[in-house]
């Protein structure tokens, strides 16, 4: 059985001047050290009662802000964008029924993207229909994934689609 590259994979060996992978902010991990900062600061200007409650939690919260930033910042989501407009490729998933499976890649492939609205879905089934586009449709990939035994993998490669084809993608999307 030959392996069908996934679109993930397909993107990362893409050139660049098209898509390019990017991970999220660093901003709320920065955010989270200086809230520890300024809370460790605090907790030792201030004088406080030996008896007091006080001490604790400001250090208690110091630490805890500080470990959250700790994790926002080595634990970043990665994503892919588009070069042109810098838009973050999306993913969505549409669930068929496992009989359609031959339909359902006859028409990616041959990208008659109307009539797919005419194949029977499902609601969590073994044959899955992926895509990945720009909020903006100017980019769009597509693959259409069958369960096999623990993963699911694909039956077909990925395929690049034109503006209108993903625009009609995106709407067939929030129709189901």
């Amino acid at each position: 059985m030959e392996k069908i590259d996934s679109i993930e994979n397909v993107l990362l060996n893409m050139d660049t001047k098209i898509v390019y992978q990017a991970k999220s902010s660093l901003l709320p991990a920065i955010l989270f050290f200086a809230i520890s900062i300024v809370v460790f600061t605090v907790n030792a200007v201030f004088e406080w009662q030996p008896t007091s409650i006080y001490p604790h939690l400001f250090l208690m919260m110091g630490s805890i802000c500080f470990i959250i930033g700790i994790i926002k910042a080595f634990f970043r989501k990665t994503f892919f964008a588009s070069t042109a407009n810098h838009q973050k490729l999306i993913n969505h998933e549409l669930y068929f029924d496992v009989s359609e499976q031959d339909k359902l890649v006859r028409l990616i492939n041959s990208k008659n993207i109307a009539d797919i609205k005419t194949l029977k879905g499902a609601a969590n089934s073994g044959l899955k229909f992926r895509f990945m586009a720009t909020k903006d449709a100017k980019l769009c990939f597509s693959q259409v994934l069958s369960y096999v035994p623990f993963e699911f993998q694909g039956v077909n490669n990925v395929i690049q689609h034109s503006q209108a084809e993903a625009q009609m993608l995106i709407d067939l999307k929030k129709s189901k």
